[in-house]
């Protein structure tokens, strides 16, 4: 993936609700980092909205 595609998506999740947006938003960190061997993590709200 490259930023261009990144902001297009990013920008597409506007009308998502927010648990979805808020997970594809870091599919899209994930995979933006993903070539330089760079694994984000998912702390706070996110992660408690995961986990319940």
């Amino acid at each position: 993936m490259n930023i261009h595609k990144a902001k297009v998506e990013l920008k597409s999740l506007r009308d998502k609700p927010k648990y979805e947006a808020m997970l594809k938003t870091a599919s899209i960190v994930t995979q933006l980092l993903d070539p330089y061997n760079i694994k984000p993590i998912i702390v706070g709200g996110l992660s408690v909205e995961i986990y319940t």
